[in-house]
């Protein structure tokens, strides 16, 4: 991982916090990606933070605004 932004944090109730966020890397191999989310999501879960939603974007995979073919 090497940022984050367009990071969103709000409560939904008292108990239930929830996070939305962009997440930028160089890994585009998604079995990868897939364990990335699940360490983010593990480690979100000390601050009371029961639902992510993250999204991956890589510089790699980006050309012209268009996504190209991603390993899978």
């Amino acid at each position: 991982m090497l940022e984050t932004h367009n990071v969103h944090l709000w409560s939904l109730c008292s108990n239930i916090n929830i996070i939305d966020a962009h997440v930028f890397t160089q890994e585009t191999d998604m079995t990868r990606l897939e364990r990335i989310k699940r360490e983010i999501k593990e480690r979100l879960r000390k601050y009371n933070i029961k639902h992510a939603t993250l999204e991956f974007e890589c510089k790699k995979c980006m050309k012209n605004d268009k996504i190209s073919k991603l390993e899978h």
